[in-house]
């Protein structure tokens, strides 16, 4: 390994800390509140869980991959390939984990509810004044 490597994977998880602390936050209220809603609970719980994953390791395989190219093992070329891939990845694991998050959020609602009306009165007729006279 580089000695670049401790840095660069420093400065890398620092940037995703607060993403990773929110799914952290998330996942444990999903954890607490499991009796309350057992399926959005766990939908969420399998989202924050696959955010978090995603997040966290693929930052360290980001690192792990900048380290190789700064040591010059890997080509450029390949190296692009490599990082497109990755981000193609990463990307696809952030649909799949807040997808779950997003279906926690519509599971279990009461399907004989009333909706909503969104209809209003009709409005007054205009009446067409003479203007004003200055």
């Amino acid at each position: 390994m580089n000695s670049a490597f401790p840095q660069i994977l420093i400065s890398q998880l620092t940037t995703a800390a607060p993403y990773l602390l929110l799914y952290t936050v998330c996942f444990f209220c999903s954890l607490a509140l499991r009796s309350r809603a057992p399926k959005a609970a766990t939908l969420a719980l399998i989202g924050t869980a696959i955010l978090f994953v995603v997040s966290f390791f693929g930052t360290l395989i980001t690192v792990y991959f900048i380290n190789m190219q700064i040591g010059g093992s890997i080509p450029v070329e390949k190296m692009n390939l490599i990082f497109n891939g990755l981000g193609i990845v990463r990307a696809l694991g952030y649909v799949i984990g807040f997808a779950g998050v997003f279906a926690a959020v519509f599971v279990g609602r009461n399907d004989n509810a009333q909706p909503v009306s969104r209809s209003r009165p009709p409005a007054p007729p205009v009446v067409n004044q003479p203007p004003p006279v200055a």
